[in-house]
């Protein structure tokens, strides 16, 4: 099978029933926004045109800001946010709401920014930011404040800003849970003279940063392991299958690999620079699914799964609670669920995860779980 990165298109085709067409999902500016479109930015997966009028409905509109386009998590992050506008749409038959999903299309700091802004300028009805780098988005969400709209962060956050709340895992707990997954899968123990890597994504982004900082807290507990130094891959399959092949032929008897985002196995044939999955062992963030054939082949060992479908369906509920004033008392920040998910759960991963407090599913297990929560797109 040739190497594919697994494409917006061809991973809105699976189960899940992605709904984004590429000339996009809906337009529309927020209640009380000006009509005139931003400029068009490159991978903005909406059109920004006027939305006409809708009898007596007014026009609520939230704007759902990921990381980056063309990736598989904020696909189904997205798919969430649909769901939640339908739902508020069915519960209240004044509104039409309409959710702008935009970002840069490669994950660059500044058009984040630049999106960010032009929402504000819009002045949509609520904003709701997977942070890339919390220093350059900081002073954005106070105009944002400022301006009245509700403002909160997903995902990844930005501390100390003005930003409502934060919905998202632990992510320096997440971490800790990569790292205990790999020694389990390494016999519980690694030995001195073991080398561990990890890939992480974009090095700003501060929930990757916690999740490297978890992991490293366990490995470094093991005496005389060598963690050679983390790689980032900038949320780009195939930069981060060369990183792991590069790795691999300088270190053939690497001990093992973890991935604290999903992206190098969001692409076939991703590990095949690891000759040996005895002694190598892989575990990984996510469990989106072009990653479950790893599992399956034995080539990865754990997924620690997030679920990004509830990410953008509370998110959305999130800010209609704002701007209706049936909810505000949020905390800082609120934790979603993680899951552990295995080829099979054997009695010591069940017993760890019991202890834990964290939900284990077999593939098959998880399969028919993820149906049942997609089938809400």
């Amino acid at each position: 099978m040739s190497r594919r990165t697994i494409t917006r298109r061809q991973f809105g085709a699976t189960s899940i029933g992605f709904l984004v067409t590429t000339t996009g999902v809906v337009s529309g500016c927020g209640g009380g926004g000006t009509s005139e479109s931003p400029p068009a930015l490159s991978g903005a997966g909406n059109s920004t045109a006027p939305t006409a009028p809708t009898g007596e409905k007014k026009v609520v509109t939230y704007a759902i800001i990921p990381k980056m386009l063309n990736n598989p998590f904020f696909d189904v992050a997205h798919n969430g946010a649909l769901k939640a506008e339908r739902d508020l749409e069915a519960g209240d038959a004044a509104i039409d709401v309409k959710i702008e999903f935009q970002s840069s299309s490669t994950g660059q700091t500044q058009e984040q920014v630049e999106i960010i802004r032009q929402m504000v300028q819009r002045k949509v009805d609520g904003l709701a930011i997977s942070v890339i780098d919390a220093n350059a988005v900081r002073d954005v969400i106070k105009e944002a404040v400022e301006a009245g709209i509700p403002t909160i962060c997903w995902d990844s956050d930005c501390p100390d800003s003005e930003r409502r709340t934060f919905y998202g895992v632990d992510n320096e707990q997440m971490g800790v849970e990569l790292g205990n997954q790999l020694v389990l899968a390494c016999g519980g123990k690694l030995q001195p003279g073991d080398k561990i890597a990890l890939i992480s994504g974009q090095a700003s982004a501060p929930n990757l940063q916690d999740r490297t900082k978890g992991a490293l807290s366990v490995l470094n507990k093991h005496a005389g392991i060598k963690i050679l130094e983390t790689l980032y891959c900038d949320d780009k399959p195939e930069k981060a299958i060369q990183q792991i092949s590069t790795t691999m032929a300088a270190n053939p008897d690497l001990r093992g690999w973890v991935f604290v985002g999903g992206w190098p196995l969001f692409a076939d044939n991703a590990l095949d620079s690891i000759r040996d999955h005895e002694r190598t062992k892989v575990v990984s963030a996510d469990a989106l699914e072009p990653e479950w054939q790893y599992l399956e082949s034995g080539a990865c060992q754990a997924l620690v799964a997030q679920r990004p479908f509830s990410y953008g369906e509370e998110s959305i509920k999130i800010l209609d609670n704002l701007r209706t004033g049936k909810k505000t008392d949020y905390p800082a920040i609120q934790e979603a669920p993680v899951d552990l998910v295995y080829k099979e759960t054997s009695s010591e991963q069940k017993a760890y995860a019991d202890k834990a407090g964290i939900k284990a599913y077999s593939l098959d297990e998880y399969r028919t779980q993820w149906k049942e929560w997609n089938q809400k797109a």
